[in-house]
């Protein structure tokens, strides 16, 4: 008993704690993707998962159960969903977290075209990690007024997005209503 004690006394605080759970609703997530993206087709999907999300983990199960997600847990699911529809549609990119500079600086370009952002691999050095790379984009896109914004997923990945600085907060206010994180992977704001 004095072990489990010490244990979850040693156990160190989030950055940022998770909101306070709430009862589960779609809103918060219809509003966030909303602001994501403006593609009707991908909006009409995503809406269908937040508006009934145990009918939506039904019709994809095998891609929620490769992410540990259950039929229970409908913020994983909407969260999820949301994720994988973004990235699919060009919009996010997931990378691990020992993922090489050379796919990043990939993913990067592809997310980085629409938006007409440079992203040029000689900014970049080999011997840095994902936040590092995230700091030199975020210097070099700011006068862009972007950065790279990240979607808390819970693992060791990094889901990545090019996100125009003004609307950070308001993403961040979105994902944290809605019991999830939108974080920022470079320096501090």
């Amino acid at each position: 008993m004095k072990l489990l004690e010490f244990l979850k006394a040693k156990q160190l605080p989030l950055e940022e704690p998770l909101p306070e759970a709430q009862p589960f609703c779609g809103e918060p997530y219809k509003r966030l993707a909303r602001r994501l993206t403006r593609d009707e087709a991908l909006l009409q999907e995503l809406f269908a998962c937040f508006e009934n999300p145990t009918e939506y983990y039904t019709l994809h199960r095998g891609e929620l159960e490769e992410r540990s997600i259950s039929s229970e847990d409908n913020r994983g699911i909407c969260w999820l969903t949301l994720v994988n529809r973004m990235e699919d549609a060009g919009l996010f990119c997931e990378l691990d977290w020992k993922e090489e500079l050379s796919e990043f600086i990939g993913w990067m370009e592809q997310l980085a075209e629409s938006r007409g952002l440079p992203v040029q691999p000689e900014w970049f050095s080999e011997e840095g990690e994902i936040p590092d790379w995230c700091a030199v984009l975020e210097e070099k896109w700011r006068p862009y007024g972007y950065l790279v914004g990240g979607v808390d997923i819970d693992s060791d990945s990094y889901v990545l997005f090019p996100c125009p600085c003004g609307e950070f907060e308001e993403l961040k206010a979105l994902a944290a209503e809605a019991g999830h994180r939108i974080v920022f992977w470079g320096k501090e704001l």
